[in-house]
């Protein structure tokens, strides 16, 4: 069994902001029963998810510091001498290290070092990965592969019709139709032409409701009215939160700031709900246009309004962009299939002689 140790921010993340890949591929191996710890700056909370083989461990708060990280990362490191705990595999974000301090650490920690890439729009994202080299002098690159997190099965599926009434009469928007935006806060560049479909589009639903899901900071000032229309309600779920949310609506549209974009469209098509989102490169091979969903470009206000318009008019072929966006979701972009898949590259990583 392959013990794995992986370095985070916070985790839970806090409502607002975004799980990043480390966070997803963790809770997937701790979900086929691999051992995996997770070490984190601030803890939100104990409970690992009901996830059994997954343990938090809580290396002290650091203020926001230049070199706050890196303090971080060396406690860790610390703490993991001193409570005599080893590990096969380490797995770190690139906010903590980049490739020269994951070599070095490979040789320190005499196990394997793996490093996610930054993503930029490439998906799936990269992992790369470092081995124990002969001396001390740092240690050997020895492989890179992309592998996606994956969608969380568990967590992200289709609410049942009461289920749906529940979540709606929580958030507070009747019965007509509900649309849910996920954006990157009010300076996402889908926003405000995203904000001006939905006013050209709710002119005649007047029992119709918007949602924003967005960022938790009070620094964000969002519209305080759409039109003659009351504004948008916005809510800051936390990660297990956000499923609820997405599934008891009837279109999803995502922003176009922000990362993860493809990870966040197949969370929503796992729920069973028809999706929008901006024609950019990272949803290429994810969502195909007229498919299971609808690809806009970002910027433009009658192209949402066309979509939107298109995906309430018509219920049933939003339904069929709806079941084809499961029937995606639900095939290669399982997170217990991203998991065999990383476990497999992990112990060829680990076991790889020096």
């Amino acid at each position: 069994m392959i013990r794995f140790l992986f370095v985070v921010d916070r985790w839970p993340p806090p409502g607002g902001r975004k799980e990043t890949a480390c966070h997803r591929m963790a809770r997937a191996l701790g979900r086929q029963k691999a051992e995996v710890t997770v070490v984190t700056r601030r803890a939100q909370s104990a409970d690992p998810e009901g996830v059994p083989s997954l343990h938090v461990l809580h290396a002290g708060p650091f203020r926001r510091l230049s070199y706050g990280r890196a303090l971080f990362l060396l406690r860790a490191v610390r703490l993991l001498r001193r409570r005599r705990l080893h590990y096969d595999v380490v797995v770190l974000g690139t906010r903590y290290a980049g490739p020269g301090l994951a070599r070095r650490l490979a040789s320190w920690l005499g196990c394997g070092v793996v490093l996610l890439r930054p993503g930029g729009t490439s998906w799936p994202p990269e992992w790369e990965g470092w081995r124990p080299g002969p001396d001390a002098g740092g240690g050997v690159k020895a492989m890179r592969v992309a592998i996606a997190a994956g969608v969380d099965e568990e967590r992200f599926q289709p609410l049942s019709p009461a289920e749906i009434a529940e979540e709606r009469t929580r958030l507070g928007v009747g019965e007509g139709a509900v649309v849910v935006a996920e954006v990157d806060g009010p300076r996402d560049p889908a926003l405000p032409p995203l904000l001006r479909a939905w006013g050209e589009v709710s002119v005649h639903r007047a029992d119709a409701a918007m949602v924003l899901i967005g960022p938790g900071d009070g620094r964000f000032v969002w519209p305080r009215r759409l039109g003659d229309h009351p504004p948008p309600q916005v809510v800051v779920p936390s990660p297990s939160d956000r499923a609820r949310v997405l599934g008891c609506a009837d279109v999803v549209a995502l922003g176009a700031g922000g990362g993860g974009l493809a990870i966040r469209a197949l969370e929503a098509m796992a729920c069973g709900v028809t999706v929008l989102a901006p024609r950019v490169a990272s949803l290429r091979g994810v969502l195909k246009d007229q498919h299971n969903g609808r690809l806009v470009p970002p910027a433009d206000a009658a192209a949402w309004t066309q979509a939107l318009g298109e995906a309430l008019d018509n219920p049933i072929l939003a339904r069929a962009w709806a079941a084809e966006g499961l029937a995606t979701a639900r095939g290669d972009h399982r997170a217990s299939r991203s998991a065999v898949l990383f476990l497999d590259w992990a112990a060829r990583l680990a076991r790889h002689p020096g």
